[in-house]
C-alpha cells in the first residue's frame, strides 16, 4: 500500500492491537484500520494519497515541518506525498476511515481533469460538513457494509477495479476543489471506447466470444481496444467478457422457474461451452460450484 515507504509504529509493550477491514489490491486500499493503544506511526516518504476520518476516537498527524492537525469524527484531511508523516492517537481506541491510493494512479486524473500537477501544500483538511467529502465517507461505509454481507465481493476483479476508480475520480474531484482548481474539459475518446465496450458486453456477453467480435459492433480494431482497456481498467477486455458471462450464469441458476434447469444449460445460456473450465471459473469467482448453487435453489 505504501511502497518505497519506510513505516515505523510505537506503542506501549502490553494492550497494542491493530486490525483493518476493506477492499484491498495493487497500492489501494478502502476501508477502515481500528487500532487500540496505538502511541505514534511514523512514515517516511509517502508516495501515496491518503483520505482518513475518525468515526471514533482522536488523532494528531503532522507532515513535514507542519504544526499537527486533529482528526476526529468532525474533521479529517486527505495527504498527499509527503517526506514524513507522523500520526500520534490522543484516545486508546480509534476507528479510522481510510482511502489509500499511489498518487501514480490519480496523477493522471489531476493532469488531464484540472491541469493539475505539482502541489504546494501536502496537507488538505476536510470538514465533515462539506457534501463532497461527506459523500466521500458514505461511500467508504457502504463499501465497508457491502463486503461483509457479500464476500465474494472482495474477490470480484471488476468491482475491485470500478471501486478503486470511483475512489480516484471522487479523490481527484475534492483534492482540486479544496485547492480551488476548477476542472478543464475534456473529452477521452479512448475511455468513451472502454465505457462503450464495458455497455455491449454486459448486454450481449452470450452471444460474443472473441475479441473480433466485439471489436466488429465497435467498429473499432481488437489492438485499439485493448490498449484502451490496459489504460483504463486493471483487466482485459475478453477478462471482462468471461466474468459477466460467469454472472449470466449464476443468474440464471439463481433466477430460473423451470424444473429442467441444469449447470449445462444455465452455461450454454451465459455463452458457455467448455463445461470443466466452467465449473473451475465459477468455483474461483463465487466459492461454490454451480452445481451446488443448483442444488441451494432446489432445496
Amino acid at each position: 500500500l505504501l511502497p518505497g515507504s519506510r513505516v515505523y509504529a510505537r506503542h506501549p509493550k502490553t494492550g497494542f492491537s491493530s486490525s483493518g477491514d476493506g477492499i484491498i489490491s495493487k497500492n489501494f486500499f478502502i476501508g477502515n484500520n481500528l487500532t487500540k493503544y496505538l502511541g505514534e506511526i511514523e512514515i517516511q516518504n509517502s508516495s501515496s494519497c491518503i483520505l482518513s476520518k475518525p468515526r471514533a476516537g482522536i488523532y494528531e498527524t503532522k507532515v513535514s515541518s507542519e504544526n499537527f492537525h486533529e482528526f476526529n469524527k468532525h474533521c479529517g484531511g486527505i495527504i498527499l506525498p509527503s517526506e514524513r508523516i507522523l500520526y500520534k492517537a490522543v484516545t486508546e481506541i480509534v476507528d479510522d476511515l481510510m482511502i489509500i491510493i499511489s498518487i501514480e494512479d490519480i496523477k493522471p486524473v489531476l493532469e488531464k481533469n484540472y491541469h493539475l500537477i505539482s502541489f504546494d501544500n501536502c496537507y488538505l483538511k476536510q470538514e465533515i460538513e462539506r457534501p463532497k467529502f461527506l459523500s466521500l465517507i458514505s461511500f467508504i461505509e457502504s463499501t465497508l457494509k457491502t463486503a461483509r454481507n457479500f464476500p465474494h465481493f472482495r474477490e470480484s476483479l471488476l468491482l475491485k477495479t470500478n471501486i478503486k476508480e470511483i475512489s480516484i475520480l471522487m479523490m481527484a474531484e475534492i483534492i482540486a476543489e479544496t485547492l480551488q482548481i476548477p476542472p478543464v474539459t475534456s473529452y477521452l475518446p479512448d475511455l468513451m471506447l472502454v465505457r462503450k465496450a464495458e455497455e455491449i458486453i454486459d448486454d450481449e456477453c452470450a452471444d460474443i466470444f472473441t475479441i473480433l467480435e466485439l471489436a466488429s459492433k465497435l467498429n473499432s480494431n481488437p489492438r485499439s481496444i485493448q490498449i484502451a482497456f490496459k489504460k483504463h481498467r486493471d483487466y482485459s477486455p475478453m477478462q471482462f467478457l468471461r466474468e459477466r458471462k460467469l454472472m449470466k450464469a449464476r443468474k440464471l441458476l439463481i433466477n430460473h422457474n423451470s424444473s429442467s434447469m441444469s449447470v449445462k444449460t444455465a452455461a450454454i445460456g451465459a455463452g458457455i461451452y467448455d463445461l470443466n473450465r466452467f465449473s473451475k471459473n465459477y468455483k474461483e469467482m463465487f466459492g461454490e460450484l454451480p452445481s451446488e448453487t443448483l442444488k441451494k435453489i432446489h432445496s
